[in-house]
C-alpha cells in the first residue's frame, strides 16, 4: 500500500503537469488572434553539475491589444528544457526574429498567449512516454483493490471466483486475469515505443509515426483482454472438484497444457510454499496440492501464485475444506 501511494503521488504529479497543459492548449483554441511580431529567437543551452546539456526554445514575441502592447515567451504551454537540440533548432527555425506571427491571446487576461494551440507532437510525446509509468500504476491500483476487497469481505474471501454447479465446484484461478494482462500489453508497446519514436525523433516526432503507435498501443491492449477472456472463459484455468466422482481437476498452469486429475483420495496434502525469487528482496507463495498416483509416484502440482501469505493459507483452508467434503460424498 505504501508504494503505492508513492508511485501514484509521484506519477500523479506529473500527469497533473501534463493534463494542465493540455487543458491550457485546448483552452487557447477559442481564443481571439492578433497579429504580432518575434522579438527574438534562440536556443537558451544549460549544462548541470554532472555534464549533461539541455536545450530550451526561447520565442519572444509581442502583440497588441486594445492599443496595449504585451510582450511574452514562450511558443507553447509548458514549454521546457530538454536534451532534444533538434527539437530546440526546429522551433526557433519556424519563428525567425521580425518576422509576423498569428499571436492567440487570453481575453479575460490579455497578457497570457501562445502562438501554437491544441494538443501537438510535443503533448503527445510526453503523453507517450508517461504511458508506461500509468500502467505501473493501474496495476498496482488493481493488486491492492484485491487485497482490500478480500479484507473487507470477510475469511470466506479466498480471492478467486467460486461457483458451485450440482455436484461440482468449480475455482477460476488463471495466473493472469483479463483486465491486467490487457494493461500489461499495453505497458509493453507503450514502453518499446519511448524508445523508438521518443528518444529517435525526439519531442517532435511525426503525426503519422505517433498515430500508428497510438493505435498499436490500443491494439495490443483490446486483443489481449479478449484474448485472455476467452481462455479463461473456456474453463482450461479452472480447478474443478467434483464431489460425486470424488476428483480434481488442476488448472493449465504452471506447465500443464492438458488435462491433469487425481482422485480425492490420492491427495496426500495441500501446503503454502514460500519461493523466494534470486535477486528480489520480495517473496511470493504458492498453494501446492501433493498427490500419489496408482503406481505411488508423489506429484506435487502449484496451483498459484500470490504475494498475499494471508491469501495464499485461506486458500488452502478452503481447499481442504472442500476436498473433505468430497471424501465424504
Amino acid at each position: 500500500m505504501a508504494f503505492t501511494i508513492v508511485w501514484t503521488l509521484i506519477v500523479g504529479v506529473f500527469d497533473g503537469l501534463i493534463g494542465f497543459v493540455l487543458y491550457k492548449q485546448f483552452q487557447a483554441e477559442s481564443y481571439p488572434i492578433v497579429r504580432g511580431e518575434i522579438v527574438a529567437s534562440s536556443i537558451k543551452r544549460s549544462t548541470d553539475s554532472e555534464g549533461d546539456t539541455t536545450y530550451r526554445p526561447i520565442v519572444e514575441f509581442r502583440y497588441n491589444v486594445d492599443g496595449t502592447t504585451y510582450s511574452e515567451t514562450g511558443h507553447r504551454y509548458g514549454s521546457f528544457s530538454s536534451s532534444d537540440r533538434g527539437y530546440a533548432t526546429r522551433v526557433v527555425a519556424r519563428y525567425p526574429t521580425g518576422s509576423e506571427v498569428p499571436v492567440n491571446y487570453n481575453p479575460r487576461k490579455p497578457n497570457d498567449a501562445v502562438l501554437e494551440v491544441g494538443v501537438g507532437n510535443t503533448e503527445h510525446a510526453l503523453l507517450l512516454f508517461f504511458t508506461p509509468f500509468n500502467c505501473v500504476m493501474f496495476l498496482l491500483w488493481i493488486n491492492l483493490g484485491g487485497i482490500i476487497r478480500r479484507r473487507l469481505t470477510g475469511a470466506d474471501a479466498v480471492g478467486v471466483k467460486i461457483t458451485r454447479r450440482r455436484y461440482r465446484t468449480i475455482v477460476r484461478m488463471p495466473r493472469f486475469a483479463p483486465l491486467p494482462t490487457a494493461v500489461v500489453a499495453a505497458l509493453g508497446v507503450s514502453f518499446a515505443s519511448v524508445f523508438v519514436v521518443v528518444f529517435s525523433s525526439g519531442l517532435d516526432p511525426h503525426p503519422t509515426v505517433l498515430k500508428i503507435v497510438w493505435a498499436l498501443t490500443g491494439g495490443a491492449a483490446v486483443v489481449a483482454y479478449f484474448w485472455r477472456s476467452f481462455i479463461v472463459h473456456t474453463g482450461a484455468k479452472d480447478l474443478v472438484i467434483n464431489h460425486k466422482a470424488g476428483t480434481v481437476t488442476l488448472p493449465q498452469t504452471f506447465g500443464r497444457t492438458g488435462d491433469v486429475w487425481c482422485s480425492v483420495d490420492q491427495v496426500t496434502r495441500t501446503r503454502v510454499k514460500r519461493v523466494t525469487h534470486s535477486g528480489k528482496s520480495n517473496e511470493t507463495y504458492a498453494p501446492m496440492l501433493h498427490w500419489r498416483d496408482a503406481d505411488g509416484q508423489e506429484h506435487q502440482e502449484q496451483l498459484a501464485e500470490w504475494m498475499d501469505e494471508n491469501r495464499a493459507a485461506q486458500f488452502i483452508a478452503w481447499l481442504d475444506t472442500s476436498i473433505v467434503s468430497s471424501h465424504k460424498m
